[in-house]
């Protein structure tokens, strides 16, 4: 979600209009600081927030709703976890995951007006750290490096980064508890809207919030998961969320790359950038590209498999009067990304953010739930309406974001006025559940020699240490680990001087067996 408002045949931001989007000049400092005072009193008091795109119906109270509350097709409802469970009862706001190293144990950790919660997604329990709060705010996010999470948010009276140990969920009874410091460390103003972390090079990025045009922010994790440390800031224009990745291999092996939704710039350009942030000290824009009507550039992600970026553009549905839309680019050659084409599910909801996993992209759709493409086929292949009161309509209440975990294929959603969902995609090849881990196995024993007839009872062939017997001959064994021998040996039939690692040798203190009469 972002800081505008009113978007009709112009493009609003209080207190100034601006005109004709192709004409559009960069606002002058005195406008800048006025956004920035506009956000701090948004974030501050409830009447500023008229300023800003916000869900319009309040926070639902009551119990957990049932399935058959909910419109869906092959997506089944797991768990609904409501705002007096999840949220304190405020607004939710955006979602991420975390999977225990130790355990395989799945966590969404769920973003809220105020603070943040992990929620078992196989029980639903709820784990809060206790007497944190954060400064009210529509606008939360989070991400996870090792056992630690990164929370952020566009209130500009909290620390740029709160940082949460996440270890104590494995515990009995589970916990979470704040990091020491709260970490700012030069990266300027407070304020962000979202989080960028390459799990990978162990590298976290601060995006948007009132910042001035380079808003992109790099903190080092890798000495101090803890402690981030602040190493510079880069950017061209607003970027308002990305996804940064580091390529194992293909032309761009060893390279970090982070795939930015430049929402609009000082030129009010929204678009595509990729930029080269494997050297912190030499960054480098490689790209960048936009598709027909682009307004607002929110969220991208990209496929790596196919390389195809997916890009969301909350203001194009609300500005159009078009369905959500979601637009696609080949990203192969990082320098020049090519628009391909753009696809829809034809309902009239605002996209807003979406993930990608095993073919399939995730939408949060806002006020039509979350929404499941087949990226082969670019068709809706399924769907959980989480936000029954408006189906199709276009305004900023319901779906906010999602997740979908790696390991059990299980899908979380936050809705702002509803709570948190875990779903399962039932057209999914991922299992709903973390496969249990393969029992050890031993290595198959070796194939004996060819040319010795051991007895049935006794099917392992298996050569002699020189000194124990006759340098070639072999015993024949009743199992792989059995120091059971058969009293007739096979002289002669090995070609090398062995005996394998998986079998012990003949017992030495037993009189050798007597060989073969001619």
């Amino acid at each position: 979600m972002l800081g505008l408002s009113g978007l009709g045949s112009a493009l609003v931001l209080s207190p100034f209009l601006l005109p004709d989007a192709t004409a559009l000049t960069a606002p002058s400092a005195n406008q800048r600081r006025h956004l920035q005072n506009m956000a701090r009193m948004a974030m501050t008091s409830p009447a500023g927030e008229t300023h800003h795109m916000r869900p319009s119906t309040p926070p639902k109270s009551g119990p957990a709703e049932p399935a058959a509350n909910f419109d869906s097709l092959n997506v089944a409802l797991k768990h609904h976890v409501p705002l007096s469970t999840c949220c304190s009862g405020v607004y939710g706001s955006d979602i991420w995951g975390y999977t225990s190293a130790a355990t395989g144990k799945e966590w969404a950790l769920m973003c809220y007006r105020t603070g943040l919660s992990a929620v078992d997604v196989q029980t639903a329990a709820v784990v809060t750290a206790p007497s944190f709060t954060s400064p009210s705010s529509v606008w939360k996010d989070v991400k996870v490096f090792g056992h630690h999470a990164y929370y952020v948010t566009e209130a500009l009276d909290q620390p740029g980064i709160v940082v949460f140990d996440l270890s104590g969920l494995d515990s009995d009874p589970p916990s979470i508890s704040v990091g020491p410091a709260a970490i700012d460390n030069g990266g300027g103003p407070e304020s962000s809207h979202n989080v960028v972390v390459d799990e990978v090079s162990g590298y976290l990025y601060r995006v948007g919030g009132w910042n001035d045009n380079k808003n992109v922010r790099m903190y080092d994790l890798n000495a101090n998961p803890a402690a981030p440390q602040y190493i510079g800031k880069f950017g061209e224009g607003y970027v308002h969320d990305g996804q940064v990745t580091t390529f194992a291999s293909g032309p761009y092996a060893g390279k970090q790359i982070f795939f930015a939704a430049r929402a609009l710039g000082w030129g009010w350009g929204a678009r595509l950038q990729i930029w080269d942030v494997t050297d912190k000290s030499a960054i480098a824009l490689l790209g960048n590209g936009t598709w027909p009507g682009a307004v607002y550039s929110h969220n991208v992600w990209v496929d790596i498999g196919t390389m195809r970026a997916y890009v969301g553009d909350e203001l194009f549905s609300y500005s159009s009067g078009a369905p959500t839309t979601i637009f696609e680019f080949n990203v192969s050659d990082l320098s020049s990304p090519s628009f391909l084409t753009s696809f829809t599910n034809g309902v009239g909801a605002i996209s807003h953010n979406h993930i990608c996993r095993n073919g399939r992209l995730y939408v949060a759709n806002y006020a039509s739930g979350m929404r499941v493409f087949d990226l082969s086929s670019r068709s809706e292949m399924g769907y959980f309406d989480t936000y029954p009161d408006g189906d199709g309509t276009k305004n900023w209440n319901g779906a906010w974001g999602t997740y979908v975990f790696p390991a059990s294929g299980l899908v979380v959603v936050s809705d702002q006025n509803r709570g948190l969902f875990v779903l399962e995609d039932l057209g999914s090849s991922a299992p709903s559940h973390p496969p249990p881990p393969s029992p050890p196995t031993s290595p198959p024993p070796p194939s004996p020699p060819t040319g010795c007839a051991c007895a049935v009872s006794h099917p392992y062939c298996w050569g002699i240490h020189s000194g124990e017997q006759a340098s070639g001959d072999l015993y024949c064994y009743e199992s792989a680990s059995s120091s059971s021998w058969h009293d007739t040996i096979c002289p002669g039939t090995c070609t090398s001087d062995y005996v394998s690692d998986a079998m012990p040798p003949p017992p030495s203190a037993s009189p050798s067996p007597p060989p073969p009469s001619a």
